[in-house]
């Protein structure tokens, strides 16, 4: 037999620890449902702005955002999480972006049909880049990660 099962209602308070980030250390770090929900919102602003900033426009739609962070701190965490945060469907990079070949990171994007693509870590890199140009990615909007410019001359961003 099945226990019974009742709906019960629960709500975080702002106080409450919703995650403990672990660091190299093994020193945890607790965030609570006011901090990820400030750092998501903080986020989700900040994208929306750039891709007016972009396009002038106030409704650009875009609908799949490629993450590439493995989560290892919060800011790392809530460009894991702003995709649902947003309602959108998140894509997962796993592995380095230039295997097999350097273009796999447009491959991926061109396959998902990629509108945005968020990275936080300033070590990404792909050593032949021009690779890139072998697959057109007419779905990206936009890129936010800190070393871009690098590659920004091999992908070509819808306008």
């Amino acid at each position: 037999m099945n226990p019974k099962i009742e709906d019960s209602e629960f709500n975080w308070e702002n106080e409450d620890i919703v995650m403990k980030l672990v660091d190299e250390k093994g020193k945890a770090h607790p965030v609570s449902k006011a901090e990820l929900l400030e750092s998501l919102e903080s986020r989700k602003l900040g994208l929306e702005t750039r891709v007016l900033d972009k396009y002038h426009e106030n409704h650009v739609a875009f609908e799949n955002v490629l993450v590439l962070d493995a989560p290892q701190d919060l800011e790392t965490i809530v460009n894991l999480l702003l995709p649902w945060y947003m309602g959108k469907t998140l894509t997962l990079f796993e592995g380095p972006l230039n295997y097999p070949d350097s273009s796999r990171l447009a491959q991926i994007i061109s396959k998902h049909n990629v509108d945005i693509v968020l990275g936080s870590d300033y070590n990404y890199s792909i050593p032949n880049p021009e690779y890139l140009k072998l697959f057109p990615v007419p779905s990206l909007k936009l890129v936010d990660l800190p070393n871009f410019e690098s590659i920004s001359n091999y992908l070509t961003i819808s306008r």
